[in-house]
């Protein structure tokens, strides 16, 4: 009987020991060693070793070095919340939108003017003109493109009103 006892605690001691070696070998926090943000390794391959110097470490404890992808300017790739105004040289040029200025106003046709802007991204500049000496090649801007008429200058015949140099006179 004493055999038997002896042959059941020795097993028994066993088996506790099998199941709670580990747990009690680890202790707390197990037996990792230090953090990956003090153990001088470049555990990420970043070419950052440890706190402060690897931006994925937030502290000296902290066990990992990881830190997610850096978006940035430059990188060669549109990403993100990268555009053509933020970040050109990523996203390429933004395209020129279509635009008109015109210096007399609009449709003046006592004045000379210019109209200029872009169409298509192309630049474009367009002056009034005389297309015979009572005739007027008027241009001006209608929601940012440009447009022309052509006017007669009134009281061409009675008053003695002409077109010259672009206006009507």
């Amino acid at each position: 009987m004493k055999t038997k006892l002896i042959v059941l605690l020795l097993v028994s001691t066993f088996v506790v020991s099998i199941i709670a070696g580990p747990v009690v070998l680890a202790g707390k926090g197990g037996s990792k060693g230090p953090s990956q943000c003090k153990d001088g390794i470049d555990n990420d391959n970043d070419g950052f070793i440890d706190y402060p110097n690897d931006l994925g470490c937030d502290n000296k404890n902290d066990n990992d070095e990881w830190n997610p992808t850096i978006i940035y300017c430059g990188d060669g790739t549109c990403n993100g919340d990268e555009t053509c105004e933020t970040c050109s040289i990523d996203c390429g040029e933004c395209p020129i939108p279509n635009s008109c200025s015109d210096t007399d106003g609009g449709i003046t046709t006592y004045t000379i003017g210019t109209v200029s802007g872009y169409y298509n991204e192309e630049p474009y500049e367009y002056t009034d003109f005389c297309s015979d000496e009572m005739t007027l090649r008027e241009y001006y801007c209608v929601n940012g493109q440009w447009n022309s008429m052509y006017y007669t200058c009134q009281g061409y015949n009675e008053s003695g009103v002409t077109c010259m140099d672009g206006a009507c006179i």
